[in-house]
C-alpha cells in the first residue's frame, strides 16, 4: 500500500504555516511504514539551498524518507530559475523527466517510480456445509420432527424468528456439519 499526496501552497500564502502543517501532515501514524508519493507545487525554491524555508522543506521530507525526483528548474522565465516543483518518494525511481508544456510556465514533472503489488495469498482450504442427497433427505427428517409450536405461537416477531432460527440452525449444524474444503485448480474439489 502506498499514498498518493498532491500539494498546491499559493505564492502568497504564509510558508511557515504551510511547513508546519506538512510537517504534521508527513508525520502522522497511519504514513508511518507505508510507501508515499508526495508531488506539487511548492512554491518553495529548491535550487536556493541557503534559504531556512527550502531546507526546512527538505528536512521535513528526508526525516520520512522521501527524496526529491528532480534536481533542475521546473520554472524558467528570462530573468530567472526556479526548482519550485517537485516529487518527493520513498520509492525507487526508474526515470525522471522534465517536459516544457504550452498549457503552465512551468515543466511537467513525470516520475517512473517502481511499485509493486503485493498479491494476498489465497487460502488452499475453505469451511464449508456438507450438502448432498443424503445430508439434505437427513435435514428434511429432522426438521419434520421439530415441535414448531414456539415458533408459531409467539406473537413478537422478533421472537419467533429467533426460536425459528435457533431451531434451524441446530438441525442444520448437525444435518449438514460444517467441513474443511479443499481448493484446487481442477473441477474436483476433495473434502479433507
Amino acid at each position: 500500500m502506498f499514498f498518493f499526496c498532491v500539494v498546491y501552497r499559493p505564492p502568497s500564502s504564509p510558508v511557515k504555516s504551510f511547513l508546519s502543517k506538512l510537517h504534521d501532515f508527513l508525520h502522522q501514524p497511519h504514513f508511518q511504514n507505508k510507501d508515499v508519493i508526495l508531488s506539487g507545487d511548492f512554491n518553495i525554491d529548491l535550487l536556493e539551498a541557503s534559504n531556512e524555508s527550502s531546507v526546512e522543506l527538505l528536512s521535513s521530507c528526508f526525516s520520512e524518507c522521501l527524496l526529491p525526483t528532480c534536481l533542475i528548474p521546473t520554472r524558467i522565465s528570462p530573468s530567472s530559475a526556479s526548482l519550485i516543483d517537485n516529487i518527493f518518494t520513498s520509492l525507487p525511481i526508474q526515470a525522471n523527466f522534465a517536459v516544457l508544456s504550452d498549457i503552465s510556465d512551468h515543466f511537467l514533472l513525470v516520475s517512473d517510480i517502481a511499485l509493486t503489488c503485493k498479491i494476498p495469498q489465497v487460502s488452499k482450504e475453505r469451511q464449508g456445509r456438507l450438502i448432498n442427497k443424503i445430508t439434505l433427505k437427513h435435514l428434511n427428517e429432522s426438521l419434520g420432527l421439530l415441535d414448531w409450536q414456539e415458533v408459531i405461537s409467539t406473537e413478537d416477531t422478533d421472537e419467533a424468528t429467533d426460536n425459528f432460527l435457533r431451531n434451524f440452525n441446530c438441525c442444520l449444524d448437525s444435518r449438514c456439519p460444517l467441513v474443511t474444503i479443499k481448493i484446487c485448480r481442477g473441477r474436483k474439489c476433495f473434502l479433507k
